[in-house]
């Protein structure tokens, strides 16, 4: 039987969180699991995932007993994930990434945007790109802060999918052999760039030093030996 009944994927934008989502979701379904999509107003409409920006009481209603459903999210903790997380009737992860990678690559949408549209126009400068990242660096204490959630960055996401795959699958508790393994982490080859950890030097020193001093919880996860366990990360806090 699965943790709980809702998987909560919650991501730093520009992190890699869709693939995160994807792996899940593609995990789950070749396990034996399916995945519906929900209506509004429990998601928003228009997206490609059961995507909200935040969790409302009403969406662990709306799923059937026994199911384990994907939901994802860029938004805060709310009281009730923060409750179904407590009580085990959800589990879920947390993708993050080098927040001077993350600030650009919001410029980088930004600039795209005002040629091609989407939802990252106005994003024209340092300033506004940290506007959005200091609101998701508390986000991300506080979803670390909840039991059963899983760390994932976006390191290892583009260069170890398969390895985020087995980890994911640890945490529901589904076995996995290295067909399902291989065949759920193939949606990485389609999804993800190789690791960009080098972007940061596009950045002068003085926007670096800023941006780690602003967004402390991403610079030191960022930082932090791979696959630390949160439960250490929090204990340094």
């Amino acid at each position: 039987m699965p943790a709980g009944r809702l998987y909560i994927s919650y991501g730093v934008t520009r992190s890699g969180s869709t693939l995160a989502y994807k792996l899940l979701s593609r995990l789950l379904r070749l396990a034996g699991r399916p995945q519906r999509p929900l209506s509004p107003p429990l998601v928003l409409e228009g997206q490609d995932s059961n995507y909200t920006d935040e969790l409302a009481p009403a969406l662990l209603a709306a799923t059937a007993p026994g199911e384990l459903l994907a939901v994802k999210t860029h938004g805060p903790l709310t009281a009730a994930a923060a409750a179904w997380l407590r009580e085990g009737q959800a589990i879920g992860h947390v993708v993050v990434r080098d927040p001077c990678d993350v600030a650009l690559s919001l410029l980088g949408a930004g600039e795209l945007a005002k040629t091609a549209g989407g939802g990252f126009g106005g994003i024209e400068s340092l300033e506004i790109a940290l506007t959005h990242l200091r609101k998701q660096d508390r986000y991300v204490a506080d979803w670390l802060a909840q039991p059963n959630m899983l760390l994932l960055r976006y390191d290892e996401l583009a260069e170890d999918p398969a390895g985020c795959v087995r980890r994911m699958a640890r945490q529901i508790g589904i076995r996995v052999g290295n067909d399902l393994l291989q065949r759920a982490s193939a949606v990485a080859r389609q999804n993800v760039s190789p690791s960009t950890g080098a972007l940061a030097a596009a950045l002068s020193e003085k926007d670096r030093a800023r941006i780690r001093a602003e967004l402390p919880t991403l610079t030191r996860l960022a930082s932090a030996p791979a696959r630390r366990s949160v439960l250490g990360w929090l204990l340094r806090r």
